[in-house]
């Protein structure tokens, strides 16, 4: 399920950014996550991976890292090591949009209705409706 997220958020973040947009990724880079190819699922997206460096927590004020499913969801692990910020740019060979099909479709609808979970239960200061108008079917 979150390596679909991720792959919808890279289709969904190509389609708001021009030629040297960026995108950051944080990513665990021990097993499973390892497994997950992300340099390739943002490379069908039309990202190139740029910086790849050790993710820093305190370089995001307010971040809090939890666990996005099983029993213990919402629940904290740790940041060590294998966590990583990944920096990915527009690739300027790149010349079109990713194209869309209806599965892509239902995984931005995925992804817009994991991230209101996300953000309905906490104090976010206006990323809610952010969100709401970002991922909304009128938007793409």
């Amino acid at each position: 399920m979150h390596k679909e997220l991720l792959r919808a958020f890279f289709l969904n973040a190509r389609g708001m950014l021009n030629q040297g947009g960026e995108v950051h990724v944080s990513h665990r880079e021990d097993y499973p996550y390892s497994t997950w190819g992300l340099e390739n699922l943002a490379a069908k997206s039309g990202f190139n991976l740029e910086e790849k460096v050790r993710f820093k927590k305190w370089d995001y004020p307010g971040y809090q890292n939890v666990r996005g499913g099983d029993i213990n969801c919402d629940k904290p692990f740790p940041l060590n090591s294998h966590c990583f910020t990944y920096k990915f740019r527009v690739d300027e060979k790149y010349d079109d949009q990713p194209q869309r099909n209806d599965h892509d479709d239902a995984d931005l609808m995925a992804f817009r209705h994991w991230v209101m979970q996300r953000l309905q239960n906490s104090d976010t200061h206006g990323l809610q409706e952010f969100a709401k108008n970002k991922f909304s079917p009128s938007r793409r």
